[in-house]
């Protein structure tokens, strides 16, 4: 733009030895080149010059504005995708810490304002209030360190799914032992030495006799907690197909 209203600028080359290179480029050569700028933090403003023609190796324009050891040809401002990445992040993990149970919350690493803000957005009935005090709660959170909050609540989740998965295990168990009986107990028994087999021959005799007279299922729950208890020690085996 500058070369097409005829402004003029200094520019030194890098890499001159001489202060005699520091010139005012004619017509001709701001015809023949592309300048360039890039936006830095507070409205610092890097030029440098693209040549559209072949010049010594090492040759290049730039503006005496900046310094040469400043000078990063980078912009340094982040696209606006990633921005808009980044602030839906932000309200989603803000989403999140307003709809964690107190107990959880207690455990995360979070200063007191924004503790204050989330406390105030859980008791806020109003659609458009809480949506609002949600707002806030990720403008406090864009100030800190997000990384020790999500890693936390990360740990929750994966305590979770785990203990989803031990109920899952213990309860299929379960099952498969009062459908096979003594079978199934040897399979267990095989794999897991830790398996009192004699205990649990007896409460499966004892949760089927329950089953047969309409009783409270005691036995089986017994047997469950004994298996969930093993799973606690070591995940329990995959039951062998049939």
């Amino acid at each position: 733009r500058q070369a097409k209203t005829g402004i003029r600028r200094n520019f030194c080359l890098a890499g001159a030895t001489t202060a005699s290179q520091e010139q005012s480029f004619p017509d001709m050569l701001l015809q023949r080149v592309k300048l360039c700028f890039a936006v830095q933090r507070k409205l610092r403003y890097h030029g440098w010059i693209r040549h559209l023609f072949p010049l010594e190796v090492g040759l290049l324009a730039k503006d005496m504005t900046e310094s040469k050891e400043n000078f990063d040809d980078t912009p340094a401002l982040s696209s606006k995708s990633q921005r808009r990445r980044e602030a839906l992040e932000t309200r989603s993990l803000a989403a999140k810490l307003i709809s964690i149970s107190p107990a959880r919350l207690a455990q995360l690493p979070l200063d007191g304002p924004l503790r204050a803000a989330i406390d105030e957005a859980r008791q806020i009935r109003s659609h458009v209030a809480r949506k609002r005090q949600m707002q806030f709660v990720a403008k406090l959170l864009r100030r800190i360190d997000q990384e020790p909050i999500t890693l936390a609540i990360e740990a929750f989740d994966m305590d979770a799914r785990q203990l989803a998965a031990r109920q899952h295990r213990s309860e299929a168990w379960r099952d498969h032992l009062l459908d096979a009986g003594d079978a199934a107990v040897g399979e267990l028994a095989e794999q897991r030495r830790d398996a009192d087999a004699q205990a649990i021959r007896q409460l499966i005799r004892n949760a089927r006799r329950e089953a047969e007279r309409n009783k409270p299922p005691s036995a089986a729950r017994s047997l469950f907690r004994i298996l969930r208890a093993m799973d606690e020690a070591e995940a329990l085996p995959h039951i062998p197909a049939r």
